[in-house]
């Protein structure tokens, strides 16, 4: 194991050494020739798709994207760490802030909006017909719930719960989709008058024909 590697796994204990090697990484960072400049922001302007979901919802993604298991990770901005979560964490530090854990369970959180939405983006492997359901709990009293995905909407009605963390699963019925690719999710009140306070946990979707 190298130097770099020791200090990576946080296995080195000489300053020396790992001030040394940082070094001789920035030497070859500032000594490294310069990309010709190029108009990206043009190259972007002419390419297939638009900024807007119709624009992206006609992607369709290749059949090897499936079965590679590749992952791509990316972010748009400077991202402020806990230091409790870095450096170990920190790719997950974002993702984390959304996620909150009751009794033991991971779930999205409390909805008490009702002009609130809330949004996924779903990949589906292979076209056919999807059954969708959500796990929720309401402990207010029964609410009604629309999802839309793929151009198709269906209601379901959440019951009223023993608990704030005591889902119950809701069916939302059968959605067709036409094609693979990533599609667009939403869920939403069916109606103001029919809506109350939900704790969202998960939404399902699966292959039903």
């Amino acid at each position: 194991m190298n130097a770099l590697e020791d200090i990576l796994d946080g296995n080195s204990n000489s300053g020396i050494e790992t001030l040394l090697v940082l070094a001789g990484l920035l030497v070859a960072v500032l000594t490294a020739p310069a990309a010709e400049p190029q108009d990206l922001v043009g190259q972007t302007a002419q390419g297939p798709f638009k900024p807007d979901w119709p624009s992206l919802h006609a992607h369709q993604d290749p059949e090897w994207f499936y079965d590679a298991e590749f992952g791509i990770y990316t972010h748009w901005r400077p991202v402020t760490v806990g230091c409790e979560d870095a450096p170990q964490g920190g790719e997950w530090y974002g993702r984390e802030m959304y996620l909150k854990l009751n009794e033991g369970r991971p779930n999205i959180g409390f909805w008490d909006a009702p002009g609130d939405r809330l949004h996924w983006l779903v990949p589906v492997k292979t076209a056919g017909r999807y059954t969708l359901r959500g796990e929720f709990s309401s402990a207010y009293g029964s609410s009604e719930l629309k999802v839309t995905v793929a151009g198709q909407s269906r209601s379901a009605e959440v019951p009223k719960s023993a608990g704030w963390f005591r889902p119950l699963l809701a069916s939302f019925g059968e959605f067709e989709f036409d094609r693979p690719g990533v599609f667009h999710l939403i869920l939403e009140p069916a109606a103001p008058d029919r809506w109350r306070a939900v704790n969202v946990y998960q939404i399902q979707l699966a292959r039903t024909d």
